[in-house]
């Protein structure tokens, strides 16, 4: 008897939350939900969740394994963010940081910048290129990287410092690194490499970013970033399009916890469930009004994709 793998998956960088089931999760990034709608929700009978019985937690009616899932992303979030702190000082020595003035905020505009077109360029991609060309590509670009990251964390090797390739690897054993790195992701796209070299770069751009903004920009930028992202759900839901592509590319984009160790994404992928179902269920969500005092839940998106098991 087969039985679907599910996952429990993330967008990078981290830091909204996640959630067990497919009826509760909101397109990326994370719709908020009041908590007595979530735990009425993760409360009713679904296919997908036992509710009595089996490997089924007391707690909200949690399946087991969602725990184990949710356990494991909370490790791969404090790793990077713990990661990434400790490299602070090896990042500032080598230079390799977003913008020279932190105290600017004029960088907030350029970072915006660079976000539009990072996101443009996806969207393009995502419509017109051949997925193939589309994750070579990107691998190529995770791996150099992945190089820099190897750099400024071993002092091997030198990054460039300014101009359009600043915090790109510009000597001959990163770049080797990023290359052979490039070839893996482009190779061999499981989910546990996926999350190897997503902490591994998220350990690299944390200092570059966190360097490159003092506390009035971060400040700016954080609200910025919250209106991109109410944005880019609610109005235009480009940033639904880039989850759903996100998928096909089998790249570093997100933490990818399988809820069985014998699920390949090299082989079936994975379908980040972004479908009309969701959509409608995302308007209605979008209209409910919230309890006055009560705690928000944010929801990653999850699914109930991937290969399949024999039973």
């Amino acid at each position: 008897m087969a039985r679907s793998t599910r996952l429990t998956v993330q967008l990078i960088p981290p830091g909204y939350g996640v959630c067990v089931s497919k009826r509760i999760c909101d397109p990326p990034n994370m719709l908020k939900h009041d908590f007595a709608e979530v735990e009425r929700q993760m409360s009713e009978p679904s296919p997908d969740q036992p509710t009595v019985g089996g490997n089924t937690d007391a707690l909200l009616g949690v399946d087991r394994s969602d725990l184990l899932g949710f356990g494991a992303l909370v490790a791969l979030w404090l790793i990077t963010i713990v990661g990434g702190m400790t490299l602070a000082d090896e990042a500032a020595a080598a230079g390799v940081v977003l913008f020279e003035d932190p105290s600017n905020a004029t960088n907030v505009g350029l970072f915006a910048v660079y976000v539009l077109i990072g996101t443009a360029a996806l969207l393009l991609g995502f419509r017109y290129a051949n997925i193939v060309h589309l994750r070579a590509i990107g691998a190529l670009i995770f791996g150099l990287f992945i190089g820099t990251s190897a750099a400024v964390a071993t002092g091997v090797g030198s990054v460039a410092r300014t101009g359009t390739l600043t915090g790109l690897p510009t000597s001959p054993i990163p770049i080797a690194v990023g290359v052979v790195a490039a070839v893996v992701l482009f190779v061999y796209p499981e989910w546990y490499v996926n999350n190897i070299a997503a902490v591994v770069l998220g350990v690299g751009f944390i200092p570059m970013f966190g360097l490159g903004f003092g506390p009035f920009p971060i400040v700016l930028l954080l609200v910025v970033w919250a209106g991109y992202d109410a944005y880019s759900v609610y109005v235009s839901g480009h940033m639904k399009e880039l989850a759903a592509g996100a998928g096909d590319l089998k790249l570093p984009m997100l933490f990818v916890v399988p809820h069985s160790l014998s699920y390949s994404m090299a082989e079936t992928g994975f379908d980040v469930g972004i479908d009309d179902t969701d959509e409608d269920a995302t308007a209605e969500s979008s209209t409910q009004t919230e309890s006055p005092g009560a705690p928000d839940a944010t929801a990653a998106d999850a699914t109930d994709a991937g290969g399949t098991t024999e039973n």
